[in-house]
């Protein structure tokens, strides 16, 4: 989940198309804001997801809040749905120094992005992200084939994106990692939607050239904020945050609602 739709105080449920056609059955998305305060008081809260699940004939609702909000799934229940939690997803900003940009990250933007190098960057996603869990993993109406699919949706999507910058470091003229990165014009922040190094390089240094690369390209942009997000169990990659000068400052909950005659 992007952080713009995880800050304000909108609550919404939408229709995902791409996951319903991915997984072959409906999926929708309900969000809680994490200034819902500003709009709801706690039981205008619960009473309007209320309404939004019972207008909803989705198959699987995948629902997301602050952390902080903990009482959400509580006094919701789940409201004549079989509830899997999925964990938390946490957010980090970069806030040390601006860092030297190493001279091997290329920078990639749409529409200089050619189909050879799209594909290079969905086999390295598909390669990085195989063993990975993420929430789809609790959803036991999920084919896992499909959820490999949907990184290399997401890795097209967020690559060709206007205003986006993919990076990429090579070694043997072959691409060993990649980061997809959205930069909104005039935005105070660059968010990584996906950062990923092929299994053969992993250890060697490389997320530490790449992500070094996409915070001191944001800096010379007089971007002075980077975020990027990871579920709570990959404190791998959060160690390698820790190292780079990112601190934590925002986690959601997500949980599926799955009708029980799905």
């Amino acid at each position: 989940m992007s952080l713009a739709g995880a800050e304000g105080s909108e609550v919404a449920l939408v229709s995902s198309a791409s996951e319903t056609a991915r997984f072959g059955h409906s999926v929708e998305r309900m969000s809680v804001g994490d200034d819902w305060r500003h709009a709801f008081t706690r039981l205008g809260l619960s009473e309007r997801l209320k309404e939004l699940l019972d207008a909803s004939d989705a198959q699987t609702i995948i629902l997301r809040y602050p952390s902080d909000s903990a009482f959400v799934v509580k006094d919701l229940g789940a409201h004549g749905r079989s509830l899997f939690p999925a964990g938390s997803l946490l957010y980090w900003e970069h806030v040390g120094r601006t860092p030297p940009r190493p001279a091997d990250v290329r920078v990639l933007q749409s529409p200089g992005i050619d189909p050879g190098s799209l594909s290079e960057i969905q086999s390295l996603i598909a390669d990085s992200f195989s063993n990975y869990k993420n929430h789809y993993a609790v959803n036991p109406l999920l084919d896992e084939a499909a959820v490999t699919e949907g990184y290399l949706e997401w890795a097209e999507a967020t690559a060709l994106a206007a205003d986006n910058r993919v990076f990429v470091v090579s070694a043997g003229g072959k691409a060993v990692g990649v980061a997809t990165v959205e930069c909104p014009p005039d935005s105070l922040y660059w968010e990584v939607q996906l950062a990923g190094i092929v299994t053969s390089a992993q250890g060697e240094g490389v997320y530490s050239r790449l992500m070094t690369a996409v915070v001191a390209t944001a800096h010379s942009a007089g971007v002075k904020r980077v975020v990027i997000s990871t579920q709570a169990h990959n404190i791998r990659v959060q160690r390698a945050w820790t190292r780079l000068g990112f601190v934590p400052f925002g986690s959601i909950e997500t949980v599926h609602l799955v009708r029980p005659d799905s």
